[in-house]
């Protein structure tokens, strides 16, 4: 179903004009789809067919949750931001490899999204401050030699350096890195991948490096939602 008119009504003119810019130019509407198991966030989806913002069965639809969808939807749609696929041809293709993916593309799209989110809406500060805090606090637990923790670890610490220099999360983030011993390594990486931040195809390349993630795996899928098609480069193919 498109965006109705009872959800229209919960938006302010300012981002009712983005809705209104991203569906004129795919010509057709964002679509709003109750997603079952979902609950207390939204999220989009978009492919050569449709965009989509999904919300909990709740109908929960706050205005700045929706202009968070709505700059990932223009990013996507407008600004031929790529999305970070598994390679079609890629041999070791597996579900958990393709929701990685998933995952790992909307945290380095956050690099980007949530900055002019905060621009916008500053009182959402405290609501990513305590999701990075909720994420910290899972790192917390279980096995520090954990490969994937040690790259959890990385990608929060350089986010909150980049996103919020000033948060009392930077300790905490710290001392996770320090405990896990990679101290030295994020801020490498940070020196080495947020230069990159406006460029998402080199963005992908810069974080394949640091995170150890075979190169031929990854794919930059371009989608034109105006004319139902899309394309895909590989990031081996992205110059650094």
């Amino acid at each position: 179903m498109p965006m109705q008119e009872n959800y229209k009504k919960k938006l302010s003119r300012k981002t009712l004009a983005l809705v209104d810019h991203i569906e004129q130019h795919m010509q057709s509407e964002i679509v709003v789809e109750i997603d079952d198991g979902r609950v207390g966030t939204l999220a989009c989806k978009v492919d050569r067919v449709e965009a989509k913002i999904l919300i909990p069965e709740n109908g929960y639809f706050p205005e700045s949750s929706v202009m968070h969808e709505l700059i990932h939807l223009r990013r996507f749609c407008i600004e031929d931001v790529p999305k970070l696929v598994v390679c079609e041809v890629y041999g070791n293709w597996s579900p958990a490899l393709q929701d990685a993916f998933i995952d790992l593309d909307n945290n380095l799209e956050h690099f980007v999204v949530v900055p002019e989110e905060l621009k916008i809406f500053p009182e959402r500060c405290e609501y990513w401050e305590a999701c990075i805090n909720s994420k910290l606090e899972e790192l917390n637990i279980g096995n520090s030699g954990n490969g994937n923790k040690q790259g959890s670890a990385l990608m929060y610490w350089v986010f909150l350096h980049h996103v919020f220099q000033s948060s009392g999360l930077l300790a905490k983030a710290n001392e996770i890195v320090t405990r896990l011993g990679i101290l030295d390594a994020v801020k490498c990486c940070f020196d080495q991948v947020v230069p990159y931040v406006e460029s998402k195809e080199q963005f992908v390349r810069a974080w394949f490096n640091h995170l150890a993630i075979p190169l031929e795996a990854g794919c930059l899928e371009y989608i034109d939602c105006r004319n139902h098609s899309s394309k895909e480069v590989a990031v081996a193919s992205v110059n650094l």
